[in-house]
């Protein structure tokens, strides 16, 4: 990104090109860094934050901790080796029974970037399941985390139908 003689500039450019990378919402940065959108907006606008507040910032855009204040000091951000974590956050589980399923909400949703732009909703990405559509938009997980939460809603309901089918062997969470 080209340098920005106003270091706050220079900050809020910043931000903005990380939030946009991670496809998330303000919103989404807000609740990942445990800060307001008023106090997101205050430090994208150029007031002063307090240190601990750079900091939350700075991982809720998943960078190092110090990068708000290495991007006011005129140097680049890093981006953090580890998502970030908190209460709100699943842990990262695996099933290879969940990629066929992850695969295809990758495909809806870059479908969905491609239709509506990158502030589509859920109900525009999953039009057919309310659930999947209120996991995009409501519950406070990251792109990636909500991508793997409707992939386990379907791989969840296609068991579901194979045991009240009685069709085929099961696969993923409750194999016998």
């Amino acid at each position: 990104m080209p340098s920005t003689p106003d270091p706050r500039q220079r900050l809020a450019e910043q931000m903005e090109a990380r939030r946009l990378e991670l496809g998330l919402r303000w919103q989404d940065v807000a609740e990942a860094a445990g800060v307001s959108l008023k106090t997101l907006h205050s430090a994208r606008t150029g007031k002063d934050v307090a240190p601990l507040t750079r900091r939350s910032i700075a991982e809720g855009l998943q960078w190092t901790p110090d990068s708000v204040d290495r991007i006011l000091a005129g140097a680049d951000p890093l981006a953090s080796a580890e998502p970030a974590t908190g209460p709100h956050r699943l842990p990262h589980l695996y099933d290879p029974a969940l990629e066929p399923f992850l695969e295809e909400v990758r495909n809806e949703l870059a479908e969905a970037m491609r239709a509506y732009g990158p502030g589509f909703t859920g109900d525009q990405a999953f039009p057919r399941d309310g659930l999947e559509a209120e996991a995009w938009d409501t519950l406070r997980l990251t792109p990636d985390e909500s991508m793997r939460q409707i992939a386990w809603l379907r791989l969840i309901a296609a068991e579901r139908d194979q045991r009240q089918s009685g069709s085929g062997r099961e696969t993923g969470l409750w194999r016998t």
